[in-house]
């Protein structure tokens, strides 16, 4: 029957197309229609009702059947002359025209069809797009590499119309062996994905009942009897690794926001770290105090500075500190920890801001979390409060090593 390849409407305000009159078909005279000079052009048959060929200002003719689907002029494009032979593109339009004449809904049917033809892959690009411009979405990025190397290598070829609960529920079964809570992410990701793609071409959605793996809260951190042990390991480490996981400790800040830390975004006279909004999880810039063991470091650091731009250059292509994982393995070796990740010590300064009675809005703003609702009672609160709290924290680190 040819392929198919859309049904549309005829578009109401669209400038309309050239008409070449209606002909008797032959194929020496479809392949002889005149391409028109801009837009397109049509020829009707005068055997077959409603079978027309479309000519593009290319040349390129294809024939389409116009018929009036539940009182709407609808084009069914059946393929391309000469690919397709005037012979079967007529048996194509009697086969359209019965169906539509039996109550068929050829709408949903062309969806059906061509849906058997997109695969995940074909699909990924429009998902892309949507989920990159939502205001609302920061992972794409992310997602963009969850599919790239979790999804797209298993089951990217898969066409929507074969794709079945069974083939998502592999993907996530695979990476949860070990690594759970990135199964879950990925999990996730293919339930907007799947559902967005079968739904664009009216299929049901097979990722509905996709299972999970069970997430328990994270609770490591410090104790006192391991700050000592972490900080002799770390400043053993030598450059940069000393200076960026001590800061990781004095801050409370997130990895990558030290790793990315700017001397254009340090005022070391007011003794604060202006956070960029592109380097805080909730997209908000933030100023953060900055305590003495901070400040330390950071002065330290200003002396030996030769013009670069980042507090922690790299060679690479970021132009600054691109990974720890290996550094910080080694620091752990050192220090005999386990079980302990950079973040780890976010949470540490947090547990002990916590500990030590601060109030949730204090910790809120150490932390650069999302203001809370309650929080916006204290608006007018500076950076004072939350630079004595830190201070606090650094104190009572330092004199826990001290014990020892």
């Amino acid at each position: 029957m040819g392929d198919l390849v859309a049904l549309r409407p005829t578009a109401v305000n669209a400038k309309p197309a050239q008409r070449s009159g209606r002909i008797r078909f032959t194929e020496d005279r479809v392949a002889a229609l005149p391409a028109p000079a801009a837009g397109s052009s049509y020829a009707y048959d005068t055997e077959q009702p409603g079978l027309a060929v479309r000519v593009t200002t290319a040349g390129v003719r294809t024939f389409v059947l116009i018929k009036k689907v539940d009182g709407k002029p609808q084009r069914i494009t059946l393929g391309r002359f000469p690919g397709l032979r005037l012979g079967a593109a007529r048996q194509a339009a009697c086969q359209w025209i019965g169906k539509i004449a039996a109550g068929v809904d050829v709408v949903q049917e062309i969806k059906a069809q061509r849906a058997r033809k997109r695969t995940l892959a074909d699909e990924w690009s429009h998902y892309l797009e949507r989920i990159r411009l939502s205001k609302g979405n920061r992972t794409w990025e992310r997602d963009k590499k969850r599919w790239e190397t979790a999804i797209a290598p298993k089951i990217g070829h898969k066409a929507l119309s074969e794709l079945a609960l069974a083939d998502l529920q592999r993907v996530v079964t695979g990476i949860g062996v070990k690594h759970p809570i990135a199964a879950n992410r990925v999990a996730a990701l293919l339930g907007s994905f799947v559902r967005f793609a079968t739904a664009k071409h009216g299929l049901p959605n097979p990722a509905h009942g996709l299972e999970r793996f069970p997430e328990s809260v994270r609770e490591r951190f410090l104790r006192a009897d391991e700050v000592g042990k972490l900080l002799e390991a770390i400043r053993a480490a030598g450059d940069p690794w000393a200076d960026l996981f001590e800061l990781l400790l004095w801050t409370g800040a997130r990895r990558g926001a030290v790793m990315t830390m700017a001397w254009d975004d340090i005022d070391l006279r007011q003794g604060v770290w202006h956070l960029q909004a592109a380097k805080t999880k909730n997209k908000r810039a933030a100023t953060l105090p900055l305590t003495e063991p901070a400040l330390a470091i950071l002065r330290r650091r200003e002396e030996r500075r030769a013009g670069e731009a980042w507090v922690f250059p790299g060679d690479g292509r970021t132009g600054h500190v691109a990974t720890v994982a290996k550094a910080w393995a080694r620091v752990l070796t050192a220090a005999g920890l386990s079980d302990l990740r950079p973040h780890d010590l976010r949470r540490t300064v947090g547990s002990w801001l916590a500990g030590g009675g601060h109030s949730a809005f204090v910790i809120q703003r150490a932390l650069t979390h999302a203001s809370s609702a309650s929080a916006k009672h204290y608006a007018h609160l500076d950076v004072t409060a939350v630079r004595a709290a830190l201070d606090q924290v650094a104190e009572a680190m330092q004199r826990a090593v001290e014990a020892e």
